[in-house]
């Protein structure tokens, strides 16, 4: 799964640095007219797309629109009837690096009706999330690939591997230790999410 709240212990994190906009020409950014740009007003479109496209439970879905999703962080592309074909959410967090915290992006939820898939869409939407992300502040925009088919099309972008993780299998027989003292949680996540 490509969610950014869940525990995820395989995956490849990609990231696009954007320092100066030296990495995106403005040339790139040009639509067919036949495509809009929208600032979300849409989230039921997005949720349709989402489920369309990933293999999350509708209870995850619901955890995830209702605690993470954000209007203004919610872009989507429409055909030339007004239809929404194309979403994705661009997450602004901060990151610490070398003692400092830098504004990033994360590209969450990237996803295409699938009627509509292989015309351009989701290309046009990750060039414009890209200079959106740079206009910012943002020094670095990153994402996790759903599938490892994504590598190649993230990569027409300069996205580029950074680091990996290893999975591990744990069992109760494993010990974990651990510094310091245990703590509870305030708000956990439902059982069922």
């Amino acid at each position: 799964n490509h969610a950014p709240i869940r525990l995820i212990l395989h995956f490849t994190f990609y990231f696009l640095y954007l320092c100066n906009h030296q990495f995106i020409s403005p040339a790139c950014y040009n639509l067919t007219t036949s495509v809009t740009l929208f600032i979300m007003s849409k989230r039921d479109d997005i949720i349709r797309i989402w489920q369309e496209s990933f293999k999350d439970s509708r209870a995850y879905v619901n955890m995830y629109f209702d605690r993470v999703y954000r209007e203004d962080e919610a872009l989507t592309l429409t055909d030339a009837s007004g239809a929404t074909v194309s979403s994705l959410l661009l997450q602004h967090y901060a990151m610490k690096f070398h003692g400092s915290e830098l504004p990033v992006s994360y590209v969450a939820g990237a996803a295409t009706r699938r009627q509509q898939r292989g015309k351009g869409y989701m290309s046009q939407l990750m060039r414009m999330a890209l200079k959106a992300s740079a206009e910012r502040g943002d020094m670095a925009c990153t994402l996790i690939p759903a599938t490892s088919a994504l590598y190649y099309f993230y990569r027409k972008f300069d996205f580029s591997t950074q680091f990996y993780t290893k999975e591990q299998r744990l069992t109760a027989l494993h010990s974990f230790p651990v510094k310091g003292s245990y703590h509870t949680m305030d708000n956990p996540a439902p059982a069922d999410v």
